[in-house]
């Protein structure tokens, strides 16, 4: 297969960002002040089609967006960040193979990673064989506990975050007794296990677990399975089966029972746009919304600016969903490259433990226009990023903030055995 085939076309590139501004990374760029002719590579491991593309083209903007930010102010430690993007088509075997792409003919330094659970968990050995730094957008528990090693960082929240975030505010707010909707693959079995725990942990249960096929037509027959008696419906699911599921839920009688979206799921289909079958649904997420319920609003509109997100937390063009915490993660993650690099005087591959030392040495991430989120730290144990994160609720077609966690508190024991 020729590369043209299947790799991010400069043509096609430009028109997706353009309008905002974010056509600039490509190679050819002249970056002044900086050393044009040894750049940082950096990676796109990019879901631009299949289920997950409205997600992948936001972060693709994120990180084009920051790259960009970073170059305008002389790059990274003298040199430019050049962006090299690929598409996965939301395929595991395929996202495999753009990894490879990416790490072989592109040389890519750095790779932010899929936001799919199966590419995710498959290619983290990949780029830990080639000492390539991989950033995974996956939520997947398993990136950070079997496969967690010196060359990957999560900025994303896992499953075991999120629910450990959750667990007390759901047994107080709601009840104890739970059953859980989710699309039949990896990251719904990660959010089954690690709610089903969490919840157990503090008195409550998940008593019914459902899964469906992901993409499903049709979930009527599976939802009339629900338990009645349940205090409350948590949903774990595959961003298309969210627009048939909410709806069905109130067509087979139990819309009015509470409901609560795991890990930032709201982000994956335009949850404003569902109208009565998403009242009052809560959520657990990483960052906020709205620009005003932000904590730092003035240092947090610079990247809301410049990725191309207004201040209700949607696109600046149109009435548009945003993918926002992995958006959000995305510029962090470049963020962190400058941070990590300058700090740890990485030059090349062959630097990647000196840049996980030096990580575990200066693990806390100051808040500000490179990092949006609170108390944002990496732990040394697995490289797995902890930060504030939030309960929010549909109120009245907007997603506003309920709660907020501190990020000690939702950090979990550490199963890896890293080691440099």
């Amino acid at each position: 297969m020729k590369r043209s085939e299947f790799r991010t076309s400069r043509r096609s590139f430009i028109k997706a960002t353009a309008g905002m501004g974010l056509a600039a990374s490509l190679s050819s760029r002249a970056f002044g002040g900086t050393d044009s002719g040894n750049p940082i590579v950096l990676g796109i491991q990019g879901d631009l089609t299949g289920a997950l593309a409205h997600d992948g083209l936001w972060e693709q903007r994120a990180v084009v967006a920051a790259a960009n930010w970073h170059n305008k102010r002389g790059g990274i430690a003298g040199r430019p960040i050049k962006v090299v993007s690929v598409d996965t088509e939301t395929k595991t075997d395929v996202g495999i193979r753009r990894l490879q792409q990416l790490i072989q003919e592109d040389a890519c330094d750095f790779v932010v990673g899929s936001g799919s659970g199966g590419i995710g968990v498959a290619s983290v050995p990949i780029a830990k064989d080639a000492s390539v730094v991989y950033l995974p957008l996956s939520r997947t528990d398993s990136i950070t506990t079997e496969t967690a090693n010196p060359y990957l960082y999560r900025f994303v929240a896992n499953s075991s975050i999120a629910a450990r975030a959750s667990q007390k505010w759901m047994i107080d707010k709601i009840g104890k007794k739970w059953s859980i909707v989710l699309s039949d693959i990896a990251f719904g079995h990660s959010q089954r296990d690690a709610f089903t725990a969490a919840l157990q942990s503090v008195g409550g249960e998940v008593v019914q677990s459902i899964a469906l096929p992901p993409n499903v037509s049709d979930p009527l027959p599976f939802l009339l399975k629900l338990d009645r008696s349940v205090d409350g419906i948590l949903t774990a699911l595959w961003g298309p089966d969210s627009v048939r599921v909410y709806p069905a839920l109130v067509t087979v009688g139990v819309g009015a029972k509470p409901k609560f979206a795991v890990s930032s799921t709201t982000n994956l289909f335009d949850v404003l746009k569902m109208g009565k079958s998403v009242d009052g649904l809560y959520a657990f997420d990483e960052v906020p919304w709205e620009l005003s319920d932000y904590p730092n609003a003035d240092a947090t509109r610079t990247a809301f600016t410049e990725i191309g997100i207004g201040p209700t937390g949607r696109s600046v063009e149109g009435d548009d969903y945003v993918m926002l915490p992995s958006a959000v993660s995305c510029w962090e993650c470049v963020s962190f490259m400058k941070r990590a690099i300058e700090g740890s005087g990485w030059a090349s591959r062959a630097d990647g433990i000196k840049l996980s030392n030096w990580t575990v040495a200066n693990p806390a991430m100051p808040t500000g226009e490179m990092f949006l989120r609170p108390n944002l730290t990496v732990r040394s144990a697995d490289q797995q990023a902890f930060a504030d994160v939030y309960i929010l609720q549909v109120q009245s077609g907007h997603m506003r903030v309920v709660n907020k966690i501190a990020a000690g508190d939702t950090m979990y024991s550490p199963t890896a055995a890293m080691t440099r």
